[in-house]
C-alpha cells in the first residue's frame, strides 16, 4: 500500500485524504525523514499541501538531513508553494546539516522563480555552506546562466573563492561547459581587484 509521503509526492489528493481518514498520522515520515508536506512542497502539489496543513501537518518539521519545508518548497519553483511553506517570523536562510540554504538548493537546481523570491525576502547570496560553496558556485557548476544573472544582480560576489581557490567561472568552465555561463561570470569578475582573480 502507498504511504502518505508517496501519495503526496504524486499529488494524489484523493489517496492522501483516504489515508488520513483511515488514521494515518499527517506527519508520518519516510525512511529519509521526509514527511508528506515536504514531498508535496517539492513537487509543487499545492492542493495536497493545503489539505495536509488543514489536517494539522507541522510546517516546522525538518527531515533527517535538517532540511526544512522552505528548502523543499524552493525546489517547486512556485511562489504559491513558497508562500504556503513559510510561517510567521520565518527564517529565509535556514540551513540543513551541510550548511546549505534554500537559495543554494534553488541555485543548484536552476529554479529561478524560487531564487528571485528568496532574494527578495532577504536571502544572502554570499552565504557559504560547510564546504565553502555559495549559491553562485552551485549555479555556475551546473551552468544556470539566467540564475547567475539573478544572483549577480542581487549582490553575489563573483570574486568569492572556494577553499580550493577556484572561482565560480572556473566551475562553469570545468563542469558545465556552458559558454554563456562562463562569459557572464568572466564579465562580472572584471569588477574584482587583480589580486582577487589571480590564481592562488
Amino acid at each position: 500500500m502507498s504511504s502518505l509521503v508517496d501519495a503526496a509526492e504524486r499529488g494524489d489528493l484523493n489517496l492522501v485524504e483516504e489515508l488520513l481518514d483511515s488514521g494515518t498520522d499527517v506527519d508520518e515520515r519516510a525512511a529519509d525523514g521526509r514527511c508528506a508536506l515536504h514531498a508535496a512542497f517539492a513537487e509543487g502539489a499545492l492542493e495536497v499541501a493545503l489539505r495536509l496543513l488543514e489536517r494539522g501537518a507541522d510546517v516546522s518539521l525538518v527531515d533527517a538531513e535538517g532540511t526544512s519545508s522552505l528548502h523543499w518548497a524552493a525546489r517547486s519553483n512556485l511562489v504559491a508553494i513558497l508562500l504556503v511553506a513559510v510561517q510567521p517570523g520565518f527564517q529565509v536562510d535556514p540551513v540543513d546539516k551541510d550548511g546549505r540554504t534554500p537559495l543554494s538548493w534553488a541555485s543548484q537546481g536552476g529554479v529561478v522563480v524560487s531564487a528571485e523570491w528568496l532574494l527578495k525576502e532577504g536571502s544572502d547570496p554570499n552565504r557559504l555552506d560547510n564546504d565553502g560553496w555559495g549559491p553562485l558556485h552551485y549555479a555556475a557548476a551546473d551552468g544556470h546562466a539566467e540564475l547567475l544573472r539573478v544572483l549577480l544582480a542581487s549582490g553575489a560576489n563573483p570574486c568569492q573563492r572556494l577553499p580550493s581557490g577556484h572561482l565560480a567561472s572556473d566551475l562553469a568552465r570545468g563542469f558545465s561547459k556552458r559558454n554563456d555561463a562562463c562569459l557572464i561570470l568572466e564579465a562580472a569578475e572584471a569588477s574584482c581587484a587583480p589580486e582577487e582573480t589571480a590564481p592562488n
